[in-house]
């Protein structure tokens, strides 16, 4: 098989996933906001946000360290074994760990503990995430297993919403369903990667699993440094400023993502290969091709803004358009970023770096976040998303001046 046709492959394997992943939601959201109304959907959408948290550790950046080891190591059954079985008990001792974590929080914040059984019932999609060998299945370059699983639980939880939930008091059942739908998915996936592909489950040495904790830790501290300026905005605008600002928030927030998804799905698809053969060129025509893409795609859509609210949310959403529009300079400012850290950076072998340069701007992020709590306001925290971008890519950018030209001159 060639490289451009697994590449291609991968990556419309991926975007098909990425796109049930944000535009399924998308068709339910408009229906939720017209039968919760828009206090019980920004509860919804703050109690998703709150988990993201808990999913961030389970993952521990496994989906990164783990994708690159599967990747160079995928013809040495001994070895991907022992990789898989490290993972898996690791992830699943942090599972544990979050679950009393977030009982813990939920029932020591007032906001949290008066919804008590929205966030219990939202911890199984983290249990189904802890499941699911995502780093597996892309670091052999199989995402279709990955695609067709989560796109078809993501099916049915869009299905089920539609005909179960009725109106306010049935609330419970969004998280429920959606947690249902994520169990299975990771099941099913967990069980296909045994058998599908023979992997054995193994007891693991102490010395392999604190390697596998080592390797993992910088991509952790990216992962949980980039939650400081996405998941963290949500948090404090529901806390603060209430359910119904944080759904607003979130509406403009899951519409700008979408470009985010595309560009995700191109560092997921082209991550193991950069990582294994380093090729510049390909990664050049990919990234020159990426942004002219996204310069046009956020010139048309930052112009048809409100038509794009009202279209999938209505008119009761449309003070959302103004905070979409920010965000959406905030994502195209990042997709340049996107592209040099992970498939460029890392794979040259600079993880560090690219880690850097978010944990350096999300701690710039919270600092302005914490700073501006007495005077907290909703367009406030889309001006600090945007500095925070532009640190990010600025940092990034130098690296590549320096690092990667380093390193290509020390391989001619």
């Amino acid at each position: 098989m060639s490289v451009i046709k697994r590449l291609s492959g991968n990556f419309f394997a991926l975007t098909f996933m990425q796109l049930g992943n944000f535009l399924l939601p998308l068709l339910t959201y408009p229906y939720l906001g017209v039968v919760l109304g828009a206090e019980r959907f920004g509860l919804i959408m703050l109690a998703q946000a709150f988990i993201q948290y808990f999913i961030l550790i389970t993952d521990f950046g496994f989906n990164l360290s783990a994708t690159r080891k599967i990747s160079i190591h995928r013809d040495d059954a001994i070895k991907v074994n022992e990789i898989f079985s490290a993972v898996f008990i690791i992830k699943l001792c942090l599972l544990f760990i979050s679950f009393i974590s977030m009982v813990v929080i939920v029932f020591l914040v007032p906001r949290f503990k008066e919804f008590w059984y929205i966030y219990m019932l939202n911890f199984g999609v983290v249990i189904g995430n802890t499941l699911f060998p995502t780093w597996f299945f892309q670091g052999i370059e199989k995402m279709k297993y990955t695609t067709i699983l989560n796109v078809t639980s993501k099916v049915l939880f869009t299905t089920f919403i539609f005909f179960f939930v009725k109106n306010k008091s049935d609330v419970y059942l969004v998280p429920l369903l959606n947690s249902l739908g994520v169990i299975i998915a990771g099941i099913i996936g967990f069980t296909t990667a045994i058998k599908q592909f023979s992997v054995r489950l193994i007891i693991p040495s102490k010395g392999l699993l604190v390697d596998q904790l080592k390797e993992s830790a910088q991509y952790f501290l990216s992962r949980i440094s980039v939650s400081a300026y996405t998941v963290t905005n949500t948090v404090l605008i529901g806390l603060f400023l209430g359910n119904k600002m944080a759904g607003y928030f979130v509406v403009a927030e899951k519409i700008a993502n979408i470009l985010s998804v595309g560009i995700s799905t191109i560092v997921d698809a082209i991550y193991p290969y950069m990582s294994k053969n380093k090729d510049i060129q390909i990664f050049k025509k990919i990234f020159m091709f990426v942004m002219v893409a996204a310069t046009v795609g956020c010139a048309i859509i930052f112009l048809l803004s409100d038509q794009i609210i009202i279209l999938l949310f209505g008119k009761e959403f449309l003070f959302s358009s103004n905070i979409f529009k920010f965000m959406l300079v905030a994502t195209y400012i990042s997709v340049p970023s996107m592209l040099i850290g992970y498939p460029l950076l890392a794979a040259f072998g600079h993880a560090n770096y690219a880690n850097y340069s978010v944990v350096v701007a999300s701690i710039i992020h919270v600092l302005l976040l914490f700073t501006t709590i007495p005077f907290i306001d909703i367009y406030v925290i889309t001006y600090i998303l945007i500095v925070t971008q532009l640190i990010v890519l600025g940092i990034r950018i130098y690296g590549v001046r320096v690092k990667i030209n380093l390193s290509m001159k020390e391989q001619m």
